[in-house]
């Protein structure tokens, strides 16, 4: 019984690492591959191939070339773009959280038009954005 147990927790520590590490390598494949595309729109998509990186298409190479070669996949900038991206993704198309921030805009303004309310919606998810980011009610 004693080694059924030690084979299974040697197990879930093997596919745990594993799986770390796949995750690790989607994780910076996604990083590379915004970095690449930020600067260089007409890529369509990016393959890491063993130590180089190859985007497609092709003729984009020479484009996507320097920000492969300036990629520091240990830049914290990485992680906050992505918690902004997040943010900014369920203030507009989380339902609940988009009708809260409108209610509250329109309860605030009633005698505002719905495009005078869009820019203060797109104003307050600058401001829930900004506070998200530096958390001052920590």
């Amino acid at each position: 019984m004693r080694s059924l147990l030690v084979l299974g927790a040697v197990i879930l520590v093997t596919v745990t690492l594993i799986g770390g590490a796949v995750r690790g390598q989607t994780v910076t494949v996604t990083r590379v591959t915004n970095a690449i595309v930020a600067t260089c729109s007409a890529v369509v998509g990016v393959s890491p191939n063993g130590a180089t990186w190859k985007v497609f298409p092709e003729s984009q190479q020479a484009c996507a070339q320097p920000v492969i070669e300036a990629f520091n996949p240990n830049d914290p900038a990485h992680g906050q773009r992505e918690l902004n991206a997040q943010v900014t993704v369920a203030l507009d198309t989380e339902r609940l959280t988009s009708a809260v921030v409108w209610t509250v805009l329109k309860q605030m303004y009633p005698m505002d038009t719905d495009a005078q309310l869009k820019t203060k919606y797109g104003v307050a998810r600058t401001r829930i954005l900004d506070a998200f980011q530096a958390q001052p009610w920590k």
